[in-house]
């Protein structure tokens, strides 16, 4: 590079090979991440009811799962309204980032869901 000393030239690609490295894991995070797709969300959402008719009631931590949320909201979700039922298949998420990796997003791409997503 013109005008950089060489230092600081050996620090830029030292950042840029680290940089490398943390978007190659994680595109790799991505591909192995498993995701519960529509259909068989919408299989769970039958037996959630079914259960539900029987006096069964799981615990949040026996539904969680992760498609888009960064944690197990998308399977809490699910569950949730599974159960009680929606009508309008609106949400507003606040710090919803890029969208992508937020608890509307399943709502949205899986079960046609509107939203209003807010970021600074």
């Amino acid at each position: 590079m013109k005008g950089v000393s060489k230092d600081i030239e050996g620090e830029l690609g030292s950042l840029n090979a680290q940089l490398q490295d943390i978007y190659g894991r994680l595109a790799h995070l991505e591909l192995t991440r498993e995701q519960v797709d529509r259909g068989a969300q919408l299989i769970l959402g039958h037996k959630y009811r079914e259960m539900a008719q029987r006096g069964i009631a799981l615990a949040f931590a026996e539904v969680g799962f992760q498609n888009y949320s960064q944690f197990d909201e998308d399977g809490i979700l699910h569950y949730i309204f599974s159960l009680i039922g929606t009508t309008e298949k609106r949400s507003v998420e606040i710090c919803a980032g890029t969208g992508y990796e937020s608890n509307s997003a399943n709502l949205i791409l899986n079960h046609g869901w509107y939203a209003l997503l807010v970021d600074g």
